[in-house]
């Protein structure tokens, strides 16, 4: 776009701006809608022009509530065009058309989200950031849009609030390792970013080449280490940057290389060890996955089921040294124990996990869950009566709503064991009560099924 086009679009968003300001004053919202409608099409990168736009719509309609008949059809028009756009990756369109959404339904915190998308995309991310606040407000328990805000903060350089999106994570699922690899992310950018990397040994023994040299003095000396470290600094935000933008594309293997790299630079650096550890893992995990998919699709050959069971293998044996290691490095990390437990449950190492769940369920974020991890580990240690103690304490701590996995699986194990006790009207009970929630849970149908018949 030439100059002299840009800046009469430029002068027209003014003009509307100005236009739809006035409106506002005199409270006519539907005509400042419109205005400032016009505004954010000629310039999509004024700030103010949005905020002032939403706050119209939001004053147009006065307060949140169902939305009328005639408006659900037109914003089912409109997400039909946005799936659209977004299969052709038009983020212009998408952005068009999530304000257009956000005028009709200002309560509806995907077209924020949407135009959160849209501005990052485009490099817009003061924008992205004013939409994932608002979005987040809206929808206060949703991960998903945590794990994009604290993207967007983090390539603003503001580390403390993209640390506490991803802590927000945690409190929505604090059995996840989700939150904990965002945050050890975030840590090293910070840490890069203040130059308190710890490239321990390797760097100083660079710096300090021969500290007895007589044509160096004090002032060349420190001069050099400045110059070193501030390069090695550089060459480690790279890579660490690199590897992320990788794991985001999910090109996990070169994302690896990356660390690795990173690691090279910084060997004493827990955060970015770690952060290496969780890709591999992902990395693994992603083989896994392919390889299983391969078995299903070729379920009558035998090489595909070898290299499934291989690959599931190669997961299991890392993760559990991955996992030990780190429950070993830090005795009061209720989370790496948790991880741990799950993972020698999910292996049948019902006895190994006991004490881990126990240490767990010392926090009171993962304290349910451990509960019911503790739960079922003892029904498979032949130890009913406290496993049924510890199932129900559990269940009397979760709502539905708010841990719906965690819900259903106490519900789940409960039933296992009154149908396990020949108590199949209790069974029965706690099956339809996850039934009603997610009727493809585990084998709840065909539990049901055989207790009907």
């Amino acid at each position: 776009m030439n100059s002299t086009k840009q800046r009469n679009l430029v002068r027209g968003a003014e003009h509307w701006f100005d236009k739809g300001v006035e409106a506002m004053d005199c409270r006519n919202w539907d005509y400042a809608l419109e205005c400032l409608g016009q505004a954010v099409r000629l310039e999509p990168s004024h700030l103010e022009s949005r905020k002032q736009k939403h706050r119209s719509s939001r004053r147009r309609f006065g307060r949140r509530g169902a939305v009328p008949k005639v408006a659900a059809v037109r914003l089912a028009a409109i997400r039909s065009r946005i799936r659209t756009a977004l299969i052709r990756d038009d983020w212009l369109n998408v952005d068009k058309l999530a304000e257009d959404g956000n005028a009709i339904n200002p309560w509806d915190a995907e077209f924020y989200a949407l135009i959160a998308r849209a501005a990052s995309r485009f490099g817009n991310l003061k924008i992205a950031r004013y939409a994932w606040t608002s979005a987040v407000k809206l929808e206060p328990d949703n991960a998903r849009f945590y794990r994009e805000f604290g993207g967007v903060l983090q390539r603003l350089g503001d580390y403390e609030l993209a640390r506490e999106c991803y802590l927000r994570i945690d409190a929505i699922d604090p059995t996840g390792q989700v939150s904990a690899e965002l945050v050890a992310a975030v840590d090293i950018a910070a840490v890069i970013h203040d130059g308190g990397y710890s490239a321990a040994e390797s760097t100083r023994d660079v710096a300090m080449d021969d500290p007895h040299d007589p044509a160096c003095d004090g002032i060349e000396v420190e001069e050099e280490r400045l110059d070193i470290e501030h390069d090695i600094r550089e060459e480690l935000r790279q890579m660490v940057t690199a590897g992320e933008t990788h794991v985001q594309a999910g090109r996990l293997c070169s994302a690896l290389e990356c660390f690795q790299s990173a690691r090279d630079l910084a060997p004493h650096n827990r955060s970015i060890r770690r952060r290496h550890e969780d890709v591999e893992l992902a990395w693994l995990r992603q083989q896994a996955v392919t390889a299983q998919d391969e078995a299903r699709f070729h379920a009558t050959l035998d090489e595909p089921q070898q290299t499934a069971a291989a690959r599931a293998k190669d997961l299991m044996s890392r993760e559990l040294q991955i996992r030990e290691a780190r429950v070993a490095e830090s005795a009061d990390d209720c989370l790496a124990a948790f991880q741990l437990a799950d993972l020698y449950r999910r292996g049948s190492r019902f006895t190994d996990a006991v004490p881990l769940f126990e240490r767990a369920a010392g926090d009171e974020d993962l304290k349910a869950e451990s509960l019911i991890g503790l739960g079922e580990c003892l029904i498979h240690s032949h130890k009913a009566t406290l496993g049924h103690r510890y199932l129900l304490t559990a269940l009397n701590m979760i709502e539905a709503g708010r841990k719906p996995n965690a819900f259903k699986l106490a519900h789940y194990w409960l039933g296992r064991l009154y149908e396990a006790q020949n108590y199949p009207d209790q069974a029965e009970l706690h099956f339809l009560t996850i039934a009603r929630l997610d009727p493809g849970f585990r084998d709840i149908e065909h539990r049901l099924s055989r207790d009907r018949s």
